[in-house]
């Protein structure tokens, strides 16, 4: 299923979008955080965010052109970005149609070799 983002008048929306944050100072937008009382863009590329403070983002709503979007692992990404699997080993790539296609190799755990004790 194909994602578009389609948004009519210039307005502006309040929106709580995840768990409350550090002690209120800050807002998590899209997986990155924000400091009260910044903008930012918003994750369409064509509108703006702004950080209210506890996770309240308020953005603009203007019209955009047609973008198509990938979500994976809880974010927003665009056609032919590129970011790291959910096993951080892997590299994903975000495709036309809302597709995820991610590379596939055997991944050896950081603390796989113990510490050699030389003396």
């Amino acid at each position: 299923m194909k994602s578009f983002i389609f948004v009519g008048i210039l307005t502006v929306l309040t929106v709580v979008l995840s768990a409350p944050s550090m002690q209120g100072e800050h807002c998590n937008y899209n997986g990155q955080i924000h400091q009260v009382n910044t903008s930012f863009p918003s994750y369409d590329g064509c509108n703006t965010c702004f950080c209210q403070g506890q996770d309240v983002v308020a953005c603009t709503l203007v019209g955009c052109v047609s973008i198509e979007i990938c979500h994976y692992n809880g974010r927003v990404y665009y056609v032919n970005d590129s970011f790291p699997s959910y096993d951080n080993c892997n590299t994903c790539y975000c495709q036309a149609s809302e597709r995820v296609a991610c590379t596939y190799r055997d991944c050896v755990p950081t603390n796989y070799f113990p510490s050699s004790n030389r003396n």
